[in-house]
């Protein structure tokens, strides 16, 4: 089937999706399946640092809560998944250069695989990206841009860049070969562990709550899943798109928005996400809660997960303090850490 890559947006103005891949149906003592992608072998290895199954490690003294260690991918955080396939695709469209606008992990992750392809890299990062994410970009050859204002203004100077040059927009947000290395996540989880009740993501953008949806679905109707595990999204005060308007007044009341104008975790810190009514039409279909986490409760799991070997950043930290609010149901459950905490120092 061919599909029309190049472009991140619907004539109609909409994101873009790609049809689902259904893997191979259970049957009795087969494996749990890989999961498929639209690209050739030849691309995939073309793009390959190595981006492959991270540890999933039992929280100490809770045998039911497991982290699932994405911050030890090849760049440091779980956006390596999709880069990966952004990268192969651009390479197999015969594409010499990826455009990408991020708050820092996406644009670090592609800019190290498009490297790998043998492409060039041009990066739009909101003014105020961690110093560390800017060094680790440019050093992989990547040009770079701050650009002032929100971080949808990076996401617009992207978009421009590539339609003025031909670049292909390599958007986690926009462009959906992202989500097909996303959902390998939930295929790595379940395999491991299949009894698994909750996944506690981090959301801003949505790439990985998405891709996590798209792996679950394909799974389902594949016959895969004796249950589908419910979701818990973890949300920054100030950034809770998703939320109640109940729970986003309540961190508000507790001082929180005087903070939000400063976001701690960068990588949630989006207002209106490209993707957000995709993902708002998805809570019907899955049982999903949402929990709003402030500066403090972000800055009080980063130390905890730190005081037991997992160092990762505030991004990754606000997944950790959703669940330590203790609003997901009693049973096994596995959070998603994200990126590593050298990369916001």
């Amino acid at each position: 089937m061919a599909v029309e890559v190049r472009r991140s947006r619907c004539d109609c103005g909409g994101v873009l999706d790609l049809p689902v891949l259904v893997p191979p149906g259970r049957q009795s003592g087969q494996r749990f399946p890989l999961p498929l992608t639209w690209l050739s072998d030849q691309a995939v290895a073309v793009s390959d640092l190595g981006v492959g199954v991270t540890p999933l490690l039992r929280w100490p003294g809770a045998d039911e809560v497991w982290l699932k260690c994405d911050h030890l991918q090849p760049t440091g955080s779980f956006k390596d998944r999709g880069a990966h396939l952004l990268a192969a695709l651009a390479w197999q469209l015969g594409a010499a250069e990826v455009v990408v606008d991020s708050s820092g992990n996406a644009a670090a992750a592609l800019a190290a695989h498009a490297a790998r392809a043998g492409l060039r890299c041009r990066v739009f990062v909101p003014g105020g990206t961690s110093p560390n994410k800017v060094r680790q970009i440019t050093a992989y050859g990547a040009v770079l841009s701050e650009v002032p204002g929100a971080r949808e203004a990076a996401t617009a100077a992207a978009g421009d860049y590539a339609t003025r040059t031909g670049a292909l927009h390599a958007s986690h947000a926009l462009n959906p070969f992202f989500l097909e290395g996303t959902k390998a996540w939930v295929y790595e989880v379940l395999a491991e562990r299949p009894d698994t009740e909750t996944l506690v993501l981090p959301v801003g953008s949505g790439s990985l709550l998405l891709g996590v949806l798209r792996g679950l679905q394909e799974l389902r109707a594949a016959g895969w899943l004796d249950r589908t595990p419910r979701l818990l999204l973890a949300q920054a005060a100030g950034y809770s798109p998703l939320a109640p308007d109940d729970r986003q007044s309540a961190a508000v009341d507790n001082g929180e928005s005087a903070e939000a104008a400063r976001p701690l975790a960068e990588g949630i810190a989006i207002s209106r996400p490209a993707r957000l009514d995709q993902m708002r039409s998805r809570f019907s279909d899955y049982d999903i809660r949402v929990s709003v986490v402030g500066r403090s409760e972000i800055i009080a799991a980063q130390q905890e997960l730190a005081g037991s070997g997992f160092y990762v950043e505030p991004t990754s930290a606000a997944a950790w303090a959703a669940w330590r609010q203790g609003s997901a149901p009693p049973g096994p459950a596995v959070v998603a850490l994200t990126g590593h905490g050298l990369k916001a120092a």
